[in-house]
């Protein structure tokens, strides 16, 4: 089932550990900046700087001699408004490169900001895939780009794809930028994040890594990765979750998180990638990683029921902590891991999702990201779909 043949081109350099991001003013690190001014892109919420995380980290730029200019207008799940305003920002504020200081939606805001600085295009959406034509090839590269997420959970932090929702088609279009120049992977800057963020990013890490394990795309270094992802969250994320100050359990899981994302450029996710997409693209309220945990159960289910990859559910068992390694106990240790979290008895129902909106959530699922279905184990059809999200209300 793996897939032995790779391409290994992941040029972003990684600054990871408890208080990394105090290193970028260090010599060696500081001469990778393309430049003296930042565009700093951050959220519109009030945890970042109510915590002070945004200020210290605009103090660091400062001792590092870089002016910094902030956009902060990005919600969760950003739409092509939030970044058109961003980009004009950007523009005017002749900024040498972007600095995304977020959690998963920041950071592709400011990869599509970064990445369409060059573009003399009104319309940004034909920059997009939204699965139904091949999107417009940009005339430049843009601008640099460096991420610091203060968030655990997609590993976007060493991604140049992004994600954003196309607000009149109600789903998310993917964009391709290109790799950051530097991520700034520092679990300190994770410590005042409220439980709920905090299993909701875990939990996105550890189904994106189950996903890439089935994947029909799973490649031998891939593996390692999502090895590393699923046993350090199996192991750390109650502790994370219970004291969010202890750092053991936050570098854990800020590793788990990062070696999530790398896997994901070393393989594929899945189809339930795809669910998660179209749910959050038509509903901005609820977080992905809600979608991921809700949904993950119904949908490794139709796989084991069927006995696609026994063996390969063996395996994953393993990884989280279940012996004996029969395939069965796999969801039973995701049932461990969701109660541990406290989303064991979350619904989709609970962001106002209702049975009449499942039959277009579908639709837009396989419509729109078709090619993440592909690389499930055996395939999936749109009812399969409907009756996987009625399942999950």
């Amino acid at each position: 089932m793996s897939a032995n043949t790779f391409f290994w081109d992941i040029p972003t350099k990684i600054a990871f550990g408890a208080g990394a991001i105090k290193d970028i003013r260090k010599p060696e690190i500081r001469e990778l900046f393309p430049g003296n001014k930042v565009f700093l892109v951050t959220s519109s919420g009030n945890s970042l700087r109510s915590a002070g995380v945004i200020k210290d980290v605009v103090h660091i730029f400062e001792n590092a001699e870089l002016e910094v200019v902030i956009y902060d207008g990005i919600t969760v799940n950003p739409g092509i408004e939030e970044v058109k305003e961003g980009l004009d920002l950007l523009l005017e504020s002749e900024a040498d490169f972007v600095a995304a200081l977020g959690g998963g939606s920041v950071m592709d805001a400011a990869e599509v900001i970064a990445g369409l600085a060059g573009e003399q295009e009104e319309d940004i959406r034909k920059y997009f895939f939204t699965g139904e034509k091949k999107p417009a090839k940009r005339s430049s590269k843009g601008l640099p780009i460096m991420k610091i997420p203060t968030t655990a959970g997609t590993g976007a932090e060493t991604s140049g794809t992004a994600h954003v929702v196309i607000e009149e088609l109600g789903m998310k279009g993917e964009f391709k930028g290109d790799a950051p120049f530097l991520a700034v992977v520092d679990p300190e800057l994770h410590v005042t994040l409220p439980y709920d963020e905090t299993a909701f990013g875990a939990f996105t890490a550890l189904i994106q890594g189950l996903e890439g394990y089935i994947s029909k795309k799973r490649t031998a270094p891939a593996q390692m990765m999502q090895i590393a992802t699923l046993g350090n969250i199996a192991q750390f994320v109650n502790a994370a979750i219970e004291d969010g100050a202890d750092m053991d359990a936050r570098e854990k899981i800020a590793f788990a998180c990062t070696m999530s994302g790398l896997s994901g450029q070393l393989g594929s996710t899945t189809g339930l990638e795809a669910i998660a997409h179209a749910v959050t693209g038509s509903f901005r309220n609820v977080p992905h990683g809600a979608v991921l945990a809700v949904c993950c159960n119904e949908y490794f289910k139709y796989f084991l029921d069927r006995h696609s990859c026994d063996e390969v559910f063996s395996e994953m068992a393993m990884s989280i902590g279940r012996a004996p390694v029969e395939p069965t106990e796999f969801l039973a240790g995701l049932d461990d891991l969701k109660e541990a979290a406290g989303l064991d008895e979350l619904r989709l129902g609970d962001y106002g999702i209702e049975e009449g909106d499942i039959p277009e959530l579908a639709q837009k699922a396989y419509a729109g990201r078709g090619e993440f279905f592909r690389n499930d184990p055996i395939p999936m059809s749109e009812d399969d779909i409907v009756k996987l999200l009625e399942n999950c209300l």
